[in-house]
């Protein structure tokens, strides 16, 4: 049945392949028949119709590998994901491997068709499942519900906080469903190999950005602080790899371990056009802090969170200067 995919993704979008990762899931949910709630163990069935002989867990991968997929001989394709791994990653991984999967046989239906080089595959592959798991309808309707709350779509969805982050990231650009509302979302781990059950007390440096989306109107500029400026200054908006700063409500986050709510950031701009409004939140395993997941609003957007904030009820920091 891949073959047939792949023949009907030729004969609708042409070559190459121009449809984004998102518009594929749907076309791979349309084709096999995925419901709008997949299990894991629907996934498998179908991926087994789908050209994957086998799925299993082992233990020998790589720390830096979560999943991996290879074939013998042009003989179905076996995916393998990290033993032990959470159920919600390994959907995520079975996903990111199918998307890999449908790509190599589409480059070997047309060979002159040629695939994204890793890691910009990677990325791509990160989307296709999301779309696949978090359908856009289902996913739109329960994001602005839920106040854009990730931590609580994390439950309801039963996906990884930074997965939750790529969908809505992802929705901002889809023709029907689309996600309107400018934001950005963070979402700050304990960088350490340890077990949760082995951490000691925590500290600021323990923490660094996993994860970071924004919609594309929330733009930087180029300079620290042009105060008349509508972008944003770059060191305002936090990146993958970033370290929590001295002061700012993810700090607070750090030393109090409660919610903080960030009302109003100001001045990047004479009118206050572009003034934002800001949540963070502590994530707890094993009764330690391992994340902290924060999530912005343009200031006259602030209503949209309230959801959120009305059911943490976080300590209130009234106003900042670009700090958040």
């Amino acid at each position: 049945m891949l073959d047939e995919f792949c023949g009907l993704l030729h004969s609708k979008y042409g070559h190459p392949l121009s449809c984004s990762p998102g518009k594929l899931a749907e076309e791979f949910i349309a084709h096999s028949g995925l419901s709008d709630y997949p299990s894991l163990l629907e996934l498998h069935s179908i991926l087994l119709r789908y050209g994957v002989s086998e799925i299993k867990g082992v233990g020998n991968l790589p720390s830096t590998l979560k999943g991996h997929h290879f074939s013998y001989r042009g003989k179905d394709y076996i995916i393998e994901y990290e033993a032990g791994a959470w159920t919600g990653t390994i959907e995520f991984i079975m996903g990111h491997e199918l998307y890999e999967i449908i790509q190599e046989k589409y480059e070997t239906l047309w060979p002159d068709y040629q695939r994204k080089p890793v890691p910009l595959i990677c990325y791509d592959a990160n989307r296709f499942s999301a779309a696949l798991f978090m359908q856009a309808k289902i996913f739109r309707e329960a994001f602005y519900e839920s106040g854009f709350d990730v931590i609580q779509l994390h439950h309801r969805l039963y996906k990884a906080y930074s997965a939750i982050a790529i969908r809505a990231r992802d929705l901002v650009d889809h023709d029907t469903y689309s996600i309107t509302a400018d934001f950005i979302i963070a979402i700050y781990e304990r960088n350490t190999q340890e077990h949760p059950q082995e951490w000691g007390l925590h500290h600021r440096e323990d923490f660094r950005v996993r994860c970071v989306v924004r919609s594309p109107s929330i733009k930087l500029g180029r300079r620290r602080g042009n105060y008349r400026s509508p972008r944003y200054p770059r060191h305002l908006i936090p990146k993958r790899g970033d370290k929590v700063i001295l002061g700012s409500i993810v700090d607070l986050v750090c030393d109090t371990c409660k919610p903080v709510y960030l009302e109003k950031v100001t001045g990047f701009d004479f009118w206050g056009w572009n003034d934002l409004t800001v949540l963070a939140r502590p994530v707890f395993w094993f009764g330690k802090l391992a994340k902290i997941v924060l999530v912005g609003v343009r200031y006259e957007d602030r209503h949209l969170i309230q959801p959120q904030t009305g059911l943490v009820s976080p300590a209130v920091v009234r106003r900042s200067y670009q700090l958040i």
